[in-house]
């Protein structure tokens, strides 16, 4: 009996055992059939991404066909208009709406009427200014974006032998910084040094500039145009000079000015100009403070030019950039010439400040006669 028992026991547990053997093998059969759903699900997923990445790709290119198809057709719109500036703008309305042609424009208002500011009576202006000794009278152009300040220095350059100097810090905008505006933007940050240190290195700089715009076989060879464009897009003449803890390394301004006149002298001999004019095209920068003492870097930059022969005109849409032009108080960069006029003591009237003319101008008397420019009433309308 016991024996019958215990048999029967063994077979249960036997039983039971079968039994946990065919659930754990139900139970893997479940898991193989869920991962291999899991390795379908995911395939599936994978193709889907992949399909959509090809459409995502073929619209993209779709699209990049109807924009270059967009920008071939402006192209082809634009090609067939009169060469243009930001001023050459549609005037009127309707049927009535026209493009001003700007070298039409450009030559109506400021070469072919005369006493009007063409580029030959700005230099007549300029050299005036340049062949005041010890004086620091330079010229101030003002303008909206757009109405041809750059233009206008373009075409003075293209007349006559110029430096022209951008100091425009966006990358993105015209005219780009030129190369040649490094240098002086690295002595005028030298913010720990004399402010008569900084002016001699100004001096030197400028000295060297033109040695080298003089000797250099491959400028020489340049047309006016060709030079101007070359500043604009490609001259680096550099500046050697070490600055230690913002300092400028010693340079006596009587050596300074020396040279920066006899690099004068020759380059007017060489290139048979009446002055040597620097135009400083985006001349906002020099608005910002030298050092902490809060001294404009323009003044130190203005005192560069007190050389007999040399003059600069700085364009800025800023009306401040004025400030640079009319000596309306009294600072450092008279000291010296009043110190040898004191029986007459002297102070410089507000010499220039020109602002080039919107060309759709219609209701104003436009171009100034040149006696207009320098009245009481035009320099103080800004």
């Amino acid at each position: 009996m016991r024996m019958a028992e215990k048999l029967k026991k063994l077979e249960e547990v036997v039983k039971k055992m079968e039994e946990e053997k065919e659930k754990m093998k139900e139970e893997k059969e479940v898991e193989k059939r869920r991962r291999v759903e899991e390795v379908e699900m995911e395939k599936r997923r994978r193709v889907e991404e992949v399909e959509m990445e090809k459409r995502r790709r073929v619209e993209e290119v779709e699209m990049e066909k109807r924009r270059r198809v967009a920008l071939e057709e402006e192209l082809g719109r634009l090609k067939r208009i009169p060469e243009t500036t930001p001023a050459a703008v549609p005037i009127g309305d309707g049927d009535s709406r026209r493009l001003v042609d700007c070298k039409a424009a450009f030559s109506e208002k400021y070469v072919s009427k005369p006493g009007s500011l063409s580029p030959d009576a700005f230099m007549a202006i300029m050299t005036n200014a340049a062949n005041q000794e010890v004086s620091t009278s330079v010229g101030a152009l003002t303008q909206s974006s757009g109405w041809g300040k750059s233009r206008f220095l373009c075409e003075v350059s293209t007349r006559f032998r110029c430096l022209y100097i951008s100091m425009g810090d966006s990358v993105s905008m015209y005219p780009r910084q030129t190369r040649s505006y490094a240098p002086l933007k690295m002595i005028l940050e030298a913010a720990a040094s004399d402010p008569d240190l900084v002016v001699s290195h100004l001096m030197n700089c400028f000295s060297q500039y033109l040695d080298r715009a003089t000797r250099d076989p491959h400028i020489q060879a340049l047309t006016n145009a060709e030079w101007f464009r070359y500043q604009l897009e490609e001259w680096n003449p550099g500046y050697d000079v070490r600055i230690v803890g913002g300092t400028l390394t010693p340079l006596l301004r009587a050596e300074a000015k020396a040279r920066l006149a006899d690099a004068i002298t020759k380059f007017k001999e060489h290139y048979r100009v009446s002055c040597v004019l620097v135009l400083c095209d985006e001349a906002a920068a020099l608005l910002e403070p030298f050092s902490a003492s809060g001294l404009p870097r323009f003044r130190l930059f203005r005192r560069a030019f007190t050389v007999m022969g040399m003059t600069a005109c700085f364009a800025s849409t800023q009306s401040k950039v004025q400030n640079f032009a009319p000596a309306l108080h009294r600072d450092e960069s008279y000291k010296e010439y009043t110190m040898t006029q004191l029986e007459r003591p002297w102070m410089p009237s507000p010499f220039l400040a020109i602002n080039p003319v919107d060309v759709s101008v219609g209701d104003v008397l436009y171009p100034l006669s040149l006696a207009d420019l320098h009245s009481a009433g035009n320099l103080s309308q800004f």
